[in-house]
């Protein structure tokens, strides 16, 4: 089967939530430039960093203008909070929109970031059974597939599953 027109497909029962408040997962540096993406902000002027643990509010700032966003195709605003260097986790908050999500200030906060990625790939081998205490499946994608609209059979093992859907990433040299 194949979808030939999805305009008239309504999608939002199944699309992940996303709040309107845009901010590096991770974390940020204490000393870094801080910075988080407002969407659906435009009738707001200010933001503030509030302290996850106390719910105070530590920081307020102005939202900048509104600039279009080719890459994301729509239209956000940006709001600065680098002044915020005190250690701790903390969400953005702003009038009416939902919370961002949790983040953290730390310098050490990418110290796991390149065991977390080299995990990750293992993780979402292909071709092969994951053994792991958290995250695991069985082997997939280890046999023979068919080339769309053709009868020609080929090998795809290998490979890195995508963001935890069907989609793959395989490499050309073997």
């Amino acid at each position: 089967m194949e979808l030939i027109d999805d305009s008239k497909v309504d999608y939002s029962g199944i699309k992940k939530y996303e709040p309107p408040i845009v901010t590096n997962q991770i974390g940020y540096r204490t000393n870094a430039v801080k910075t988080a993406v407002f969407t659906d902000a435009t009738d707001e002027s200010t933001f503030s960093v509030v302290n996850a643990d106390t719910g105070k509010t530590v920081y307020t700032g102005s939202l900048e203008p509104e600039t279009y966003s080719s890459f994301a195709d729509e239209t956000v605003r940006t709001g600065d909070f680098s002044e915020v260097t005190q250690a701790g986790k903390y969400y953005i908050a702003c009038n009416n929109l939902d919370n961002s999500y949790t983040f953290e200030i730390s310098d050490t906060v990418y110290d796991s970031a390149l065991d977390d990625s080299i995990r990750m790939l293992y993780l979402q081998r292909c071709g092969t059974e994951v053994k792991d205490d958290s995250f695991g499946h069985k082997s997939c994608h280890d046999s023979l597939a068919t080339v769309y609209g053709t009868s020609e059979k080929i090998d795809v093992s290998g490979g890195w599953h995508d963001a935890g859907d069907y989609g793959r990433c395989v490499s050309a040299y073997r």
